[in-house]
């Protein structure tokens, strides 16, 4: 990064948020054979980190402690660092205001508070370029996908004449569960429509691509997931648009898809046996419940492998039948503070969760691959599942064999994002786009065998069977299965970007 912000012969150079100054330290190291290094401004919060670094670059650091984003930036020609992942709603007050301002002011409009504190930084940082003008970053993952970030792709492609994105399968930082992409933008007061996107094993060279994609501005801004597709080789991509897609609907016209019910206090709203037993709460209020992902494995494909008394239970008084326990334990939500909750403060009365239904499948929202069961036994699930109803005409039988399939999973790859460690996170906007097969209605043999195989904990076996079902009842061919499987394996690889 360092070699090609030098690489222009900068005049000025800024590190922003620069903790121990190792992007300072290669610019120094890159310009010391120069006649005239460039001039080297830094920010930095921690005025003891701030002193340190300024004493040890043996040459002039320009700047002052204080918050970048609460400061005015000085102008330069270059910008090079890494700056801090943390999230908005995790700074203090006066942080926060300073960074909603800063992203505001640049972009014209208000800034998602549930982002994080990178893009500020690389806005304000845009802003301090002069004409001409270039910026390396490293940045998490996230901006390839996150709708907050769709704002800021629009505002760097108005500002730079070239944007390019590198993306290596070996984690950058191996002892953090935390995969990055490194952000190159030049020419400072041109614009672009597109970026060049560099997918390559190892960080080798930010001059010699192993592999460059390019990816529309407009793609970012509605949402498509592009940099997943990109992925895929070009061929691959063509294929899925011409052979899969026809052959299968999205999961959101056949579901209607959200969270779970949020209680306020997982603790208090389903009380243990101990508790329920101390405050007599009536049966009629408390109903059995899903609650975590975990509950779902070893199922198999319906609800009703799950006994009824080994699951929380959701307490849900009739506010007009209240009974003398129930009043005691209302009393005792409010004495311990549980009615001040967000949650609960915004709700009347505070102790009824609102949202609360049976829905016809659940999913899971965080692991490898998600699972759906029909819930035919009809629990009710909190917010750490994904809630589905089928809509008019939907067929549950037909749903749950498409959903273990490998068409379904590669959807899943390039449509679900993931965390660090590579765990899928599921949730409803991106679910709603999962693709899944049009397949025959199965026979009952093979809803059993699909039963038996997720009670085994063998989703590769579930996988098998719906794709033997697809295959009899589709026109797929295998060796159109076999390329399905084969991105499903690829994309998997760079989920779990190695070590």
């Amino acid at each position: 990064m360092a070699a090609w912000i030098v690489e222009s012969a900068p005049l000025t150079v800024l590190e922003p948020s620069f903790g121990g100054g190792v992007f300072l330290d290669e610019v120094i190291r890159q310009t010391r054979e120069r006649s005239h290094p460039p001039t080297l401004f830094g920010a930095e919060l921690d005025s003891q980190a701030f002193s340190a670094v300024s004493r040890r670059l043996g040459v002039e650091l320009r700047g002052r402690p204080g918050d970048f984003l609460n400061s005015a930036a000085p102008r330069v020609d270059a910008v090079i660092g890494n700056p801090p992942f943390i999230r908005i709603r995790n700074l203090s007050m006066s942080q926060r205001t300073a960074a909603l301002k800063c992203a505001e002011e640049h972009l014209g409009a208000p800034m998602d508070p549930s982002g994080s504190t990178w893009m500020p930084f690389v806005l304000h940082s845009t802003a301090a370029l002069l004409t001409g003008g270039r910026m390396a970053l490293v940045l998490p993952l996230e901006i390839t996908h996150v709708r907050y970030a769709r704002p800021l792709w629009t505002y760097l492609a108005m500002n730079f004449g070239v944007l390019h994105l590198v993306r290596t399968r070996a984690r950058i930082f191996p002892e953090l569960l935390q995969d990055v992409v490194v952000l190159l933008a030049n020419n400072k007061g041109g614009s672009t429509n597109e970026v060049s996107y560099q997918v390559s094993d190892e960080l080798l060279s930010l001059e010699t691509p192993a592999e460059t994609r390019t990816v529309r501005i407009s793609d970012i801004e509605e949402g498509r997931r592009p940099f997943h597709y990109c992925l895929l080789p070009e061929s691959d991509r063509r294929f899925l648009n011409k052979h899969v897609v026809p052959r299968s609907h999205c999961l959101e016209e056949i579901l209607k898809i959200r969270i779970g019910y949020v209680s306020g206090d997982k603790t208090y709203f389903h009380p243990d046996a101990k508790t329920r037993a101390e405050f007599k709460l009536p049966p009629r209020s408390l109903h059995p419940t899903l609650t975590s992902t975990r509950e779902l494995a070893g199922l198999g494909l319906w609800t009703s492998g799950r006994p009824k008394e080994t699951c929380e239970m959701l307490w849900m008084p009739d506010v007009k039948r209240i009974t003398k326990g129930e009043a005691l334990y209302v009393g005792r939500g409010e004495s311990i503070e549980i009615s001040k909750r967000y949650k609960c403060s915004v709700r009347s009365p505070w102790y009824v969760v609102p949202g609360v239904d049976i829905p016809d499948v659940v999913i899971s929202v965080f692991s490898e691959r998600p699972l759906m069961l029909a819930n035919d036994e009809g629990f009710f699930a909190s917010n750490s599942l994904i809630c589905g109803y089928l809509k008019e005409e939907a067929n549950l039988p037909r749903l749950l064999c498409a959903w273990y399939t490998s068409i379904t999973q590669l959807s899943i790859e390039l449509e679900v994002h993931s965390l660090g460690g590579g765990v899928l996170v599921a949730v409803p906007r991106e679910l709603a786009k999962v693709r899944i097969p049009i397949v025959a209605q199965p026979p009952k043999r093979v809803l059993k065998s699909l039963d038996k195989a997720l009670s085994q904990n063998d989703i590769d076996a579930a996988i098998g069977i719906g794709d033997q079902h697809l295959l009899r009842s589709t026109d797929f061919r295998p060796t159109e299965l076999a390329r399905v499987k084969k991105s499903v394996a690829l994309l998997k690889e760079w989920r779990r970007s190695r070590d």
